[in-house]
């Protein structure tokens, strides 16, 4: 039973009475409180094993993950250590073809060196030999030059090929010219058009080859101005009868030396005698031998 409450003043106090209800509804709840906290209690030691759980498994992870990582290491090191060496090896043969290169390369050059100075030492050769060819050449057409000389004798047999009119000429007599066309033509140096007799064909005007057979003899000079005798001296470049001829035309004298020595003769009339001047021209003309 309860003990009696006490009360104030020496009065005593009855202790309230609890529905029996209140009670078993009080005892029900904490029942379900402490069924509720056996559950939380469960909940969390479950939950502890399956961090425990947890914690193994990435201990085992973190253990398989460094054995994986220490594996790879020590095969990358491997690899690298290979690579290392052959690098080496690699970069040893390429010292050594690089001096084999080179050294290639100075025979090259030294081997050039030789081609160009075999070109040079050939270039002057065939120079020397040309000249010799030349020369040989100058011998030889001299030679026949001679022969034909001796062959023919010291004058020139000549036929006129407008006329027939036969004749000779002392080589030594066209000589006085010695820079002319017509010594070299018939001098024996060249080869010149012969008859059946093989005699010369002059293919002259008889009056005009006279003149210039006389100026050759004597260096006489007609003196009358006669243009086609200048023309023929002008084609033989008999320089002395051109001069002299081209003298016994009046007027001033043009000359052009662009133009190779073509020169223009031209008279001039006063326009105070005439209302016109008069000019006329002298030009060379092309006589086809």
């Amino acid at each position: 039973m309860a003990p009696p409450s006490r009360t104030w003043f020496g009065l005593r106090r009855k202790s309230p009475s609890i529905p029996d209800s209140e009670i078993a509804e009080l005892g029900r709840k904490l029942t379900d409180e402490k069924q509720g906290k056996e559950r939380i209690f469960e909940e969390l030691t479950r939950a502890g094993a399956e961090l425990d759980d947890a914690q193994d498994e990435g201990a085992s992870l973190r253990a398989q993950l460094a054995a994986e990582m220490r594996r790879d290491g020590e095969r990358t090191e491997k690899e690298l250590a290979s690579a290392c060496a052959s690098l080496n090896e690699v970069q040893a043969k390429s010292g050594g073809l690089r001096a084999q290169l080179e050294t290639l390369e100075s025979k090259l050059a030294a081997k050039e060196k030789e081609k160009l100075e075999a070109a040079s030492k050939v270039a002057e050769l065939e120079s020397a030999l040309e000249s010799s060819r030349g020369a040989a050449a100058a011998l030889e057409a001299a030679a026949e030059a001679g022969a034909r000389r001796a062959r023919e004798g010291d004058r020139l047999h000549y036929v006129l090929a407008c006329n027939g009119q036969t004749g000779s000429i002392a080589r030594s007599v066209m000589a006085s010219d010695p820079e002319s066309r017509l010594y070299k033509t018939f001098s024996g140096e060249w080869n010149y058009a012969r008859d059946e007799s093989g005699r010369a064909v002059i293919t002259c005007h008889p009056d005009r080859w006279s003149a210039v057979l006389e100026h050759l003899t004597t260096g006489a000079v007609p003196t009358d101005r006669d243009t086609q005798l200048l023309e023929q001296a002008r084609f033989w470049k008999l320089q002395r009868l051109t001069a002299a001829l081209e003298a016994l035309t009046p007027g001033a004298v043009v000359s052009n030396a662009d133009s190779q020595g073509f020169t223009v003769r031209g008279t001039f009339v006063s326009v105070m005698s005439a209302y016109e001047p008069r000019l006329p021209f002298v030009t060379p003309r092309v006589i086809v031998q």
